[in-house]
């Protein structure tokens, strides 16, 4: 779950009855199962019928039900599994997404010109007559090189997921036993200035170096973000079309005043959302206003 509750860290506190102190987050932990599964039954079945229906629209879950109709299980297990299964893909990749967008956002606040030059290179690229596709995505060095800085510059998830050894390591002359619980952190690692100059600035440019890496924003190893595809299809897609049709600009105060919004976040949760924020959405042209309007 993307609340820092401690039992995220230190699994053993799951034994531990519901009467002991500071346990309230089993209370809070239920009710987020609860809505999950009632989002997962729900939209599962919703794509059975309309499957039952003859609808030809292509999803995750169709695919599966088809694959799986000549498996051994019963109907019931495999149902059960597709249903996790598009769960899980759809609830990693739903936070991250939402985190990156916020800071995105912010970014474009902060750092205007980064702004100004991703909305260049898709006016040469792509012109002023449609949204960007996924198509386009290859021909927008710039922008995919935006996106990568977003999640350096404020990690989706700063101090990852916590993962377990499988077998005794060392490291750096450290010996981390198999069962150990290790973080990876991936904030140090954007803050590193042998691979990152000057790492508090947004600086797109950055990864135009091929030396330069980027974060692994989605995890490491096996263990990445189940959601990785959906998130990355989605962060890019909606940043793209953005950029394409608006100008984000920082809010006035009632004096006129530009107010600043703060990079810090949101406390008490795994996955980084800066604190709330006003900004205004501007189409950038009469031009812009109305392939807005036609594409909605």
């Amino acid at each position: 779950m993307s609340t820092n509750f401690l039992v995220n860290g230190f699994p053993i506190l799951a034994s531990v009855p519901d009467w002991f102190p500071w346990t309230q987050w089993k209370k809070t932990a239920r009710s987020f199962r609860e809505q999950k599964n009632s989002i997962m039954n729900e939209t599962f079945q919703w794509t059975k019928d309309q499957i039952a229906k003859g609808s030809n629209e292509p999803s995750i879950v169709r695919s599966l039900l088809e694959s799986g109709a000549s498996s051994e299980i019963s109907e019931e297990e495999l149902e059960d599994y597709i249903k996790h299964i598009a769960i899980a893909l759809f609830g990693a990749g739903s936070d991250t997404t939402v985190s990156s967008l916020k800071t995105f956002v912010l970014a474009m606040l902060l750092f205007p010109e980064c702004q100004t030059k991703a909305q260049a290179e898709i006016d040469r690229t792509i012109g002023r007559s449609r949204l960007p596709t996924f198509e386009d995505k290859e021909r927008l060095p710039y922008v995919n090189n935006l996106i990568n800085e977003v999640m350096r510059w404020q990690p989706v998830t700063p101090l990852a997921v916590p993962h377990a050894c499988t077998e005794d390591d060392t490291y750096q002359n450290y010996r981390i036993p198999k069962g150990a619980i290790v973080i990876g952190n991936v904030w140090s690692m954007s803050r590193n200035q042998e691979v990152y100059k000057d790492p508090e600035s947004f600086n797109p440019d950055r990864f135009f170096d091929p030396q330069v890496p980027k974060i692994p924003a989605f995890g490491f190893g096996r263990r990445l973000c189940p959601g990785i595809h959906y998130a990355e299809a989605s962060i890019y897609i909606t940043i793209v079309s953005i950029l394409a049709a608006y100008t984000i600009s920082k809010a006035k105060d009632e004096h006129g005043e530009e107010i600043t919004p703060s990079t810090e976040g949101v406390a008490e949760s795994v996955v980084y959302h800066p604190k709330p924020f006003k900004c205004v959405f501007t189409p950038r042209s009469d031009e812009h206003r109305e392939l807005i309007l036609n594409e909605a």
